[in-house]
């Protein structure tokens, strides 16, 4: 694989197949091998880089065969989207069509959560597919890496997920539950259980509960609980509670803990001391009020 002007190789592309979520990276010198497991003669695989075009190409299925790939680079800026491809076979509930939204740039692969438990072949692949997204029924992971959808469970939306020490997915539709850890990239819906952390890129709608942190950099509506803290770098509505610290940056609900902190003028907060930069913030214990910054 080349830079189709400069012709220079080009390192950690990400080659993959939709449909079977099977897929490679280049190495060094842009070289990469791809099994294909298809009953139809031909198959549409993908290639996606960061500041690359994205492409995609027709093979045959079931021959060797050397297949040469030239990428465009992105000539600007541009926002990024993304699409979520349903699966049609294995849930017949799906919804048909496309979705496409911002993408987010503060992405849990470049935060020390993921340069800590998530492998940098992980890592690189993850932020190449910022754009695709397909739903499974269901997913099961040991750690992260090995798990039911090998490479691509990133980006793979379940209805339930199970982990049995950690997992690292797309997004949850249901429940997930992890023995030790939960890492989702984006959303969480209903129900996820973690027996110490849960770490979210996008919202939760719906009950998290962990024993020692909830980190959830979207909103957070419904029901959170920790044994030690919950951050949630938006928007609470509902219930937060934990034994040490609490942090939103709007709360619409109920804080309750050691040490809450927001930055709303909304919300109520229960506990020894109570940070607010809200006016109207209501509180039970002591409160330190920071007045807010007015521009000239």
């Amino acid at each position: 694989m080349v830079d189709d002007e400069t012709g220079e190789k080009i390192p950690d592309a990400t080659i993959y197949e939709k449909q079977h979520l099977i897929s490679s990276l280049t190495d060094a010198n842009g070289y990469f091998s791809l099994r294909l497991k298809n009953k139809y003669p031909m198959v549409s695989i993908s290639i996606s880089k960061a500041d690359y075009c994205d492409t995609s190409l027709e093979v045959q299925a079931k021959f060797n065969q050397k297949v040469n790939i030239a990428l465009s680079r992105k000539s600007q800026p541009m926002a990024m989207t993304q699409t979520v491809i349903p699966d049609f076979t294995s849930i017949a509930d799906a919804e048909g069509g496309f979705v496409q939204e911002e993408e987010e740039d503060d992405a849990i692969e470049r935060k020390w959560i993921g340069r800590v438990l998530l492998s940098s072949k992980q890592r690189i692949r993850s932020l190449n597919l910022k754009k695709f997204y397909t739903t499974r029924a269901y997913q099961f992971s040991f750690v992260p890496g090995l798990s039911s959808h090998g490479r691509m469970n990133a980006q793979v939306i379940s209805k339930t997920s199970i982990n049995l020490i950690g997992g690292y997915s797309g997004g949850v539709d249901v429940i997930e539950i992890g023995g030790v850890f939960n890492i989702v990239k984006k959303d969480v819906k209903s129900v996820q259980l973690a027996g110490a952390f849960n770490v979210v890129g996008g919202n939760v709608q719906g009950v998290q509960a962990a024993s020692l942190f909830n980190q959830v950099d979207g909103d957070a509506d419904g029901v959170q609980v920790a044994g030690l803290a919950n951050i949630v770098k938006k928007e609470v509505s509902g219930l937060q509670v934990s034994t040490l610290y609490n942090y939103a940056k709007s709360v619409k609900g109920l804080q309750i803990g050691l040490i809450n902190v927001t930055d709303s003028n909304e919300g109520s907060s229960i506990g020894l001391i109570n940070i607010s930069k809200g006016k109207h913030h209501r509180w039970v214990g002591f409160l330190v009020r920071f007045p807010r910054k007015v521009k000239k």
